[in-house]
C-alpha cells in the first residue's frame, strides 16, 4: 500500500531538500574558495609589512631590537638576515641563542627576495615549530627583513564563517 502525500508535504519536502542541498554546496565552496582568498590576503598584508619593516631598518647593530620592537607592535613574526644569510635579528629568540640559528640564505622567500626584491614561501618553521607564511624584503645591500604569520588563523577562520553559516541554516530552516 502506498502512502498519498497532499501537495503541501511534497513541497515541504521538496524544499527541505533544497535548503540541504543549498546548505552543502554553500560549505563545499567555502572549503574551496575562502582558504586561497585567505591566503592571498595574508601575503598582500605581509608584503606590505615586509616593506614597512625594511624601511625601519637602521644598522645590523640595533637589528635584533628592532626585531622585537616591530614584532611587539604587529603581532608578527620579524626576522632580520644579514647578506651572509646570518640571523642577526629575531623576534621569537633572545639575543644571547641567535649565533644558534642556522643560516638562512638558501630559504626560498630570501632566494626569491634576492632575484625580485620581495619573495614569499609558506612552511613550516623548525625554530618556533608551526605552520607560517614568509614575506622577505631585501635591501640594496642584501640584508633581508622577514616577516611571518602562522596560518592557524586560515583554518580558524574558516572554521568561523562555517559556523556561521550553519547557525544561518538553521534558523532559515
Amino acid at each position: 500500500m502506498s502512502v498519498k502525500l497532499s501537495l503541501q508535504w511534497k513541497w515541504f519536502f521538496g524544499l527541505t531538500a533544497l535548503i540541504v542541498v543549498l546548505v552543502l554546496v554553500v560549505n563545499v565552496s567555502l572549503d574551496f574558495t575562502l582558504p586561497p582568498y585567505l591566503v592571498q590576503r595574508i601575503r598582500t598584508d605581509l608584503e606590505r609589512e615586509a616593506v614597512l619593516a625594511r624601511a625601519a631598518f637602521v644598522s645590523a647593530d640595533s637589528a635584533n631590537s628592532l626585531a622585537h620592537e616591530l614584532a611587539r607592535q604587529t603581532g608578527l613574526r620579524v626576522t632580520v638576515i644579514a647578506p651572509d644569510g646570518q640571523v642577526i635579528g629575531e623576534s621569537d629568540m633572545p639575543p644571547e641563542q641567535l649565533a644558534q640559528i642556522e643560516n638562512h640564505s638558501q630559504r626560498p622567500e630570501v632566494q626569491a627576495a634576492l632575484r625580485s626584491g620581495i619573495g614569499s614561501a609558506t612552511r613550516h618553521s623548525d625554530t618556533i615549530g608551526v605552520d607560517l607564511m614568509y614575506v622577505a624584503a631585501a635591501m640594496g645591500d642584501r640584508t633581508i627583513v622577514r616577516v611571518a604569520l602562522p596560518l592557524h588563523e586560515i583554518a580558524q577562520t574558516t572554521a568561523h564563517v562555517r559556523r556561521t553559516v550553519a547557525v544561518a541554516s538553521a534558523s532559515v530552516a
